[in-house]
């Protein structure tokens, strides 16, 4: 229905254009939003771009403005998308196990690092920065309910959770698709 923006607006008396948080709805005079990106997984969010030109914003469609204003409505959101993306991957992660045991790779964790295969060492790896990642995002969510949205550790653990979790489901995903092989990129499994 619309695109929430993060917009710098005209020079205060000062010279520094404040930064303003805005929603700019589906019939806007200016705003046009492109065709929607094809892609395998979730399908809830729309990735395809949008224009603006000469867009006037109503005054109700100005949610705030500040950076910090703007960055503490953003570190609620990350760690729930952090937690969705390692969602994602431990779903990977699950499908690859059984996929590595129906062609007779069995994982031994209690093996050595010498006495494992490839593809069972590096399912094992993958598993280990999961669960360092969903670590990091569970105290991320507990720093918030203790010291509350605004303290300095839960903003400091907010974009701990979303460095580490962006990068890890970008390897665990990456992985998985290299020990699956053809099956890794099939629309059949998506």
């Amino acid at each position: 229905d619309g695109v929430v923006v993060i917009a710098k607006g005209d020079p205060d008396d000062n010279g520094k254009r404040p930064f303003y948080n805005v929603r700019l709805l589906k019939g806007t005079p200016g705003f046009t939003i492109g065709q929607p990106w094809r892609k395998l997984g979730t399908h809830y969010h729309n990735l395809g771009g949008f224009s603006m030109q000469d867009v006037r914003v109503p005054a109700m469609n100005v949610l705030g403005n500040g950076f910090v204003n703007i960055q503490t409505r953003l570190n609620v959101n990350r760690p729930v998308q952090s937690a969705l993306g390692l969602g994602m991957c431990r779903s990977i992660l699950d499908f690859t196990h059984g996929k590595l045991a129906e062609a007779g790779i069995e994982v031994d964790y209690a093996k050595g690092r010498s006495s494992r295969g490839y593809a069972e060492d590096r399912l094992i790896r993958m598993e280990a920065l999961w669960e360092a990642s969903w670590g990091v995002i569970m105290q991320c969510k507990w720093l918030e309910q203790q010291l509350g949205q605004t303290s300095k550790g839960f903003q400091t653990q907010v974009a701990m959770a979303k460095a580490i979790a962006g990068k890890a489901t970008r390897q665990i995903t990456q992985g998985c698709i290299e020990l699956l092989g053809p099956e890794g990129i099939s629309e059949e499994y998506l």
